[in-house]
């Protein structure tokens, strides 16, 4: 017999982001190629395979009954079209530093393609089961070891910690809709190895043709350190395999690790609770320092700075205050009026692949040539 975990109702929100990727470093995760191609890899892959999870579940959505699941999955198909616009604005990044993108995306694209077209309704789901574990205890671990986000660049910084906290609330949605409808353990199980094997293969080779397309390829040091990070001693992936392990079980649910003490104080720190449905936040307004996240993870308690320590950074605060130029304000009216022009902006459809990738616009035709009055 199956142990079941009854349906957390945690108020999964969606929330509108506005992430802005200008002036960011070419290596923004602590100026380390290997650990920046391996994130931006992984970025690469959200919109599509977000689109995916919404497909899958989407194709299940009339024969759920569960009142408080129905809501979950509304509010989970909100939450992955935000996640897909914005990891989709990620590309502006990669545009500006030459990165091509594109031929992940297309690889994504085509082949959840194939899934979708061959392969049941149940295993879709299955397959977006799977997916869904994996996102979940990397986001787990994202917003609680803060020496993974810590040397990041602060947009970044904000996009990955936001993303991780709406994976972490919606983590059993896609898993509640599987158990609920299928509930076979072989298939689940099955899909999860089959995944796992395609998910590290592509995700090594996405990274590798990233920094061949750097010129590293073969910085033998770089892969050193770098694996020794992911799958050292205290490597983050090695840490993460009791996790996924546990998701070989038969009375497995994702709530079973209960994080929402941890989720909460994310979302104050980074103050999403004003980042509801119907209220775009600036995301570059938000503000997270190393002192907010020694509270989120309770790892320490930060001790007390002496007091000439205090007031001597009081003093040069209060000196960079004065000296700094006052910048014009704007009349509370005109500010509102001036965003009352702006057009709303409209997430792609999750359900419509997109038509055109990054790099891909068609080569402009040539001139006529004038014809020969000689001929």
């Amino acid at each position: 017999m199956t142990a079941r975990v009854a349906h957390l109702d945690i108020g999964i929100t969606v929330r509108r982001m506005d992430f802005r990727f200008k002036d960011i470093p070419r290596y923004w995760a602590g100026n380390d190629p290997y650990f920046t191609h391996l994130l931006n890899a992984l970025s690469a892959t959200f919109p599509e395979g977000e689109r995916f999870f919404v497909h899958s579940v989407r194709q299940m959505q009339d024969q759920i009954t569960d009142p408080l699941l129905k809501r979950q999955v509304s509010a989970f198909i909100g939450q992955e079209a935000m996640h897909a616009r914005e990891h989709s604005h990620y590309n502006d990044y990669a545009i500006q530093h030459g990165i091509d993108l594109g031929f992940i995306e297309t690889f994504i694209q085509k082949r959840l393609t194939f899934i979708k077209g061959k392969f049941p309704a149940e295993r879709q789901l299955a397959i977006t089961c799977a997916l869904e574990h994996f996102t979940a205890i990397l986001a787990e671990q994202m917003l609680t070891e803060p020496d993974i986000y810590n040397s990041f660049d602060e947009s970044m910084q904000k996009l990955w910690l936001w993303h991780a906290v709406e994976e972490s609330e919606h983590k059993a949605v896609a898993f509640d809709v599987y158990q609920a409808l299928v509930g076979d353990y072989r298939i689940r199980i099955r899909a999860m190895a089959i995944t796992t094997f395609f998910f590290m293969m592509h995700t090594t080779w996405f990274q590798a043709r990233l920094l061949k397309a750097d010129g590293k390829l073969f910085d033998i040091p770089m892969w050193l350190k770098g694996l020794d990070r992911m799958w050292g001693r205290k490597g983050h992936f090695r840490k993460l395999i009791p996790s996924y392990l546990k998701y070989y079980r038969r009375d497995f649910h994702p709530w079973q690790h209960d994080n929402r003490a941890v989720l909460e104080q994310w979302k104050k720190a980074l103050k999403l609770d004003e980042a509801s449905a119907h209220q775009k936040v600036a995301v570059t307004a938000i503000s997270t320092t190393p002192a907010v996240v020694a509270d989120v993870v309770q790892t320490a308690t930060p001790t007390k700075a002496p007091r000439a320590r205090k007031l001597a950074a009081l003093k040069l605060a209060t000196q960079a205050k004065a000296a700094a130029p006052k910048k014009a304000v704007i009349p509370a009216k005109a500010a509102k009026s001036k965003a009352a022009t702006l057009p709303p902006v409209k997430p792609r459809s999750l359900d419509k692949p997109a038509n055109k990738v990054e790099g891909s616009q068609k080569p402009a035709q040539k001139p006529m040539r004038k014809p020969n009055p000689a001929n």
